[in-house]
């Protein structure tokens, strides 16, 4: 019997092909991704801010019907790696349109209405990029709960085998990611610093277009996986969407929510009203570009340690993690008065550390306790509780209510931790395989 990691399920499982599969797939992930985060940043820059902040408005509210009512039909149907290819697509294309929309815009972008054709392409291209970020984070969560299930499943002791390999591959795969997104936004700094006759701003998008379209293609004929696909789960496609609504009623997905809820609210803030109206005031426009990139350096970091620290379990990274959020909102809340200039960089350091533990070990977290069949619906909530809590904050655009949000939900992180770990205490085991239990 073929795995969906294209390789053989023998009595022994080749532990170090799955790795390597999983950063292979953790390299192209991260340079189609983080080269459309880096177009989101500059779409305030390179179209009106009123515009920019449309379309990215759009991104995010159309990343809601990816992850919950696309992706889990899309997964019965394409498989891990398929959904993964159609994101991926989705992204590259965000770019070619994103450079269309800029060169058919008017000259005077800060004239522009947004019913012209540039930013009416752009929405569009954001709407399509948000439905395949919804796919994108879903499946990548369903390929990485299935590596580690496999490397566990030939282990004298399957569930520990699964904590360790679980946090061993989160951090794997956050590294990379947030290497890339860090290598992308400095990369574009320099070409539009550069001193070029040819316009720097349109050269950066050419190059990361062009990278992201030979990460897609390195990922689709690179690791030729097969397809996931029988007649069986073509007939399971609405059974898999109404699960993940299933799981709405199940305590656990929500006890497991307050970081995904913190930092959507978090991120929101640092990277509007911080950014504008605090670093700006202390640093200048010119500093913005820099500690942005420090943050991902920061989360790239700490996914290293929490990686390590988390084979011994999840509960103190996973605090280290709010724990930094709350620091965040504490200089958020005081909007660093009084502080000299060089120190506007520790905000920005610790919510790294923050992030970090949201992109490693709150995942690995809620790999450990949704396997098989259940994955898949549980990664499309996980992605939907982010996505929900940065287009409130993004649409409401209240700075004390971010910064209050966040607070309560990073507080709230360690002891809805400890009540799951509780319950899968009293169950004997932690749910590794399909059907295991979470009632």
């Amino acid at each position: 019997m073929e795995t969906s990691l294209g390789r053989s399920t023998s009595a022994e499982i080749d532990k170090d092909a799955i790795e390597g599969q999983l950063r292979l797939m953790a390299n192209c992930f991260g340079a189609v991704h983080g080269g459309t985060g880096t177009l989101l940043v500059y779409a305030t820059t390179f179209f009106s801010e009123r515009c920019g902040s449309m379309a990215n408005g759009f991104f995010f509210v159309s990343t809601w019907p990816g992850c919950m009512f696309l992706s889990v039909p899309l997964l019965s149907v394409l498989g891990r790696q398929g959904c993964l290819l159609y994101s991926f697509c989705s992204y590259v294309l965000y770019g070619i349109l994103f450079c269309v929309a800029r060169a058919i815009q008017t000259k005077n972008i800060d004239e522009e209405s947004c019913v012209s054709s540039g930013p009416v392409l752009l929405c569009s291209a954001s709407v399509i990029a948000g439905l395949g970020a919804g796919v994108m984070w879903t499946s990548q969560g369903s390929y990485f709960a299935h590596a580690s299930a496999l490397i566990a499943s030939g282990a004298e002791d399957p569930q520990a085998k699964a904590r360790e390999a679980t946090a061993w591959l989160a951090g794997v795969f956050a590294l990379r990611y947030l290497g890339w997104e860090f290598a992308l936004k400095l990369l574009t700094s320099l070409i539009q610093y550069s001193k070029q006759e040819l316009p720097q701003d349109d050269i950066s998008i050419v190059v990361i277009i062009t990278i992201g379209a030979i990460a897609t293609a390195v990922f689709a004929f690179g690791n030729p996986l097969p397809r996931e696909e029988t007649s069986a789960q073509r007939g399971q496609v609405l059974g898999k969407l109404q699960a993940a609504l299933s799981l709405w009623p199940d305590v656990v997905i929500w006890l497991l929510s307050p970081t995904n809820l913190a930092f959507g609210f978090g991120a929101a803030y640092m990277n509007g009203y911080f950014n504008a109206e605090v670093a700006l005031n202390i640093g200048g426009s010119a500093s913005i570009g820099a500690l942005t990139a420090l943050t991902v350096a920061s989360a790239a970091c700490g996914t290293v340690f929490y990686s390590h620290l988390g084979q011994r379990g999840l509960a103190l990274p996973m605090a280290l993690g709010s724990a930094a959020m709350l620091v965040t909102m504490y200089f958020g809340f005081t909007e660093m008065k009084g502080w000299s200039a060089p120190w506007i960089i520790l905000p920005y350091l610790v919510w790294g550390l923050g992030r970090g533990s949201y992109e490693s070990v709150n995942r690995a977290a809620l790999a450990n306790f949704y396997r098989g069949s259940k994955a898949d619906a549980a990664f499309a909530n996980f992605t939907f509780q982010q996505c929900t809590a940065s287009s409130i904050a993004f649409f409401v655009n209240q700075a004390k209510v971010s910064v209050a949000v966040t607070t309560v939900m990073a507080v709230l992180v360690m002891p809805c931790y400890a009540l799951v770990r509780r319950r899968a205490d009293q169950q004997e085991r932690m749910p590794l395989i399909e059907g295991a239990s979470t009632s």
